[in-house]
């Protein structure tokens, strides 16, 4: 495997007035040192200080996940269809042959992720778009031994896209390490939220803001071991996706 980890300094940044900003660590499909990320387009830690609304905006192919992690946000469509969702929950954009669309963000210190996905897929260009949102009770959780795991896409969770992706919530207590596999053919990214930590005995190290990046290079599926430093608690959410899309 290798393994590529970009701390926030090495991240694109945005910045909207005074009320929005946030770092980007993928951004047109390419992590900051041009290394592409299959199916997976953009990734954005926002960061809202009290109230920000968007501008009404149109997308068309992407799926978009908007992943609270504090604050709530709603989301509105033209017709007036609108979710709310608060820490924890999902919101789920699949803009097929397109959709206008306005976010709003309410604090105090909103932050979440948002992430984009590229389907390309000819049949997800014909599709009717729709939106939802999801509470953070639609989503399984697992707890054992100190590791504690929120499938917000794959296995059992109740969002289904038309991009071949896993997603969850990964929390490690102090002294804890856990292992996921990873299959041929696909990359590994993950967001490191609180803690640090280190990546199969020390070939990887970590901390809060980080972004790592995990890529195949065997054609049998491969152990990533994440490990917490020794003074403690470790959360990231990983994303796992395909190295190259197709049509």
């Amino acid at each position: 495997m290798n393994i590529h980890i970009y701390p926030p300094r090495n991240q694109g940044f945005m910045e909207w007035g005074v009320k929005l900003n946030g770092h980007i660590p993928v951004s047109c499909g390419k992590t900051p040192d041009e290394k592409e990320v299959g199916p997976l387009f953009y990734w954005n830690w926002f960061r809202v200080s009290d109230y920000f609304s968007s501008p009404i905006q149109y997308h068309h192919r992407f799926e978009i996940l908007t992943y609270m992690l504090q604050g709530t946000m709603e989301h509105d469509d033209v017709k007036g269809k609108v979710y709310r969702v608060s820490r924890g929950g999902v919101h789920v954009l699949q803009t097929a042959t397109g959709l206008c669309h306005q976010e709003r963000f309410l604090g105090p210190r909103a932050h979440g992720f948002q992430i984009w996905f590229d389907p390309k897929r000819s049949q997800s260009v014909r599709d009717l778009p729709r939106h939802r949102g999801y509470q953070s009770s639609a989503f399984s959780v697992k707890q054992k031994g100190g590791v504690r795991v929120r499938q917000i896409i794959g296995d059992n969770s109740p969002i289904v896209l038309k991009t071949d992706v896993s997603m969850i919530d990964l929390e490690l207590e102090h002294r804890v390490s856990m292992s996921l596999t990873l299959a041929p053919f696909r990359v590994m990214t993950m967001f490191i939220v609180e803690g640090q930590g280190n990546l199969n005995d020390g070939l990887g190290y970590f901390q809060k803001g980080d972004f790592v990046a995990v890529y195949s290079t065997e054609s049998d599926a491969e152990d990533v071991h994440l490990q917490t430093s020794h003074n403690g608690y470790l959360r990231a959410v990983i994303v796992d996706v395909r190295q190259y899309d197709f049509v």
